[in-house]
């Protein structure tokens, strides 16, 4: 799973609302900087280039996206 993957199914409120979606570009180009732990059933991740941190992601989701990255 990429970080440009991780990046672009943000669960966070300003990316879900999000007029637009993050150009391909910036996908391609991004990494993780950071990696917390939120509690026993998320991590909290930063990313490249953009410093973008507010999404929580609950391992259900993580497990959910699998290898392939496709949500079933």
């Amino acid at each position: 799973m990429s970080a440009g993957l991780l990046r672009g199914v943000c669960p966070c409120a300003s990316c879900r609302n999000a007029a637009a979606p993050i150009s391909p570009e910036v996908l391609e180009t991004t990494k993780i900087l950071k990696v917390a732990f939120v509690g026993a059933y998320a991590i909290n991740l930063v990313f490249s280039p953009d410093s973008h941190g507010t999404g929580i992601y609950p391992y259900a989701l993580l497990r959910e996206l699998g290898d392939d990255g496709h949500i079933s």
